[in-house]
């Protein structure tokens, strides 16, 4: 690379954010692949149920941690190594 840049985290910190993030990103395939199925059964499309509320629901809760995680592991200010 030609712009290398220093991680604010120490080397065990960044591996945990970074299986905390790869562990948020499987739940939020996981959370799509429900909306898609609790959405689009073999009937056809059904809006409006309790089912499809919560796939949405747990999607959109999924995706918010998985984007604030990635802000911790992109260099924000880490809270459990304080930044050293």
């Amino acid at each position: 690379m030609l712009f290398k840049k220093k991680s604010p985290h120490t080397g065990a910190c960044l591996a945990c954010n970074m299986l905390v993030l790869v562990l948020l990103t499987l739940a939020s395939l996981a959370a799509f692949l429900g909306v898609l199925k609790s959405h689009m059964p073999s009937t056809g499309f059904v809006f409006g149920s309790m089912t499809g509320s919560l796939a949405i629901m747990a999607f959109v809760i999924s995706v918010s941690l998985t984007v604030h995680q990635l802000k911790y592991c992109a260099g924000g200010k880490c809270e459990m190594c304080n930044g050293k």
